[in-house]
């Protein structure tokens, strides 16, 4: 179906000038309804249009575009890696709306590409415009949000980990099952790629925190002096270590999926056994 709508709007600047369209009333719908309530960390969690519409969309926008897909159920860890995801793959701060709602887009497919408001001064913008009372304040809410992000990496990269291994003898399975139909294996490795890009979606993201904190750190010291600065140096290195643990805890899984060594099938499989000499015969 989706296959049929890209063709049925493939004249000269149709697709393009519909892509605009759905851009325009997709950022306005996330915009006005999405991030109605406030999670962790003032963190503003999604409404129904995040958990149901953007990812049946993305899927069908993927899949136009000829990319991996799954309609495969999630297991209970790839549930909780996504959860886990979401607030790490947002710009860093809780006021940059329409960053939020752009990478929403891109995180459910609706956008391709992943990245697009990881400008890094964005997040020391928003910072330096806070009505705080006192510059003090401002330290401390920067301390606050990079003390809150290295919480949620160590706990990220543990269930990544079991999500990988899981993909592992996801792959090693579909090798032990020659019955397998065409789209239950492209249901498998659909799901392969989606869990590899999550992974390094938050990988990315993470990197542009870290470049983030670190601009507005250099900033901030200059625009607002304070001693407050060690504070703040010593959570973001806090955070920096936190990241490359994590990362290096994923170090010895990667490319393992591709490595794995294809399963011999019996040859009452492969029906080898027909060119076989007769037994003989007394």
């Amino acid at each position: 179906m989706a296959r049929g709508l890209g063709r049925a709007a493939s004249a000269p600047g149709a697709a393009t000038s519909a892509g605009r369209v759905l851009l325009v009333l997709s950022l306005c719908l996330l915009t006005a309804g999405c991030f109605s309530k406030t999670g962790d960390f003032g963190r503003p969690e999604g409404g129904p249009l995040n958990r149901h519409a953007l990812p049946a969309l993305g899927k069908a926008k993927a899949y136009a575009r000829e990319e991996p897909v799954s309609s495969y159920n999630l297991t209970d860890t790839e549930r909780l890696m996504r959860r886990r995801a979401t607030y790490l793959r947002f710009p860093p701060h809780t006021r940059d709306w329409f960053g939020r709602a752009v990478t929403e887009m891109e995180t459910n497919r609706v956008l391709e590409g992943y990245g697009r408001a990881h400008a890094p001064d964005r997040y020391y913008a928003y910072l330096r415009s806070d009505k705080f009372r006192s510059s003090e304040a401002r330290y401390e809410r920067l301390r606050f949000d990079i003390t809150s992000d290295a919480e949620l990496v160590s706990p990220f990269f543990s269930v990544a980990s079991n999500v990988r291994r899981d993909d592992r003898e996801r792959i090693r399975a579909t090798r032990r099952r020659p019955d397998l139909t065409e789209l239950e294996l492209a249901n498998a490795k659909g799901r392969v790629h989606e869990n590899a890009l999550v992974i390094g979606q938050v990988s990315d993201a993470l990197r542009y925190r870290l470049a983030a904190y670190r601009f507005a750190i250099d900033r901030l010291e200059i625009e607002t002096p304070s001693d407050r600065i060690w504070d703040v140096n010593r959570a973001w290195r806090l955070l920096a270590g936190t990241i490359v643990a994590g990362e290096n805890k994923l170090k010895a899984d990667e490319g393992k999926i591709a490595q794995t060594r294809p399963h011999r099938r019996s040859r009452l499989v492969t029906k080898s056994y027909e060119k076989d000499e007769p037994v003989p015969q007394k």
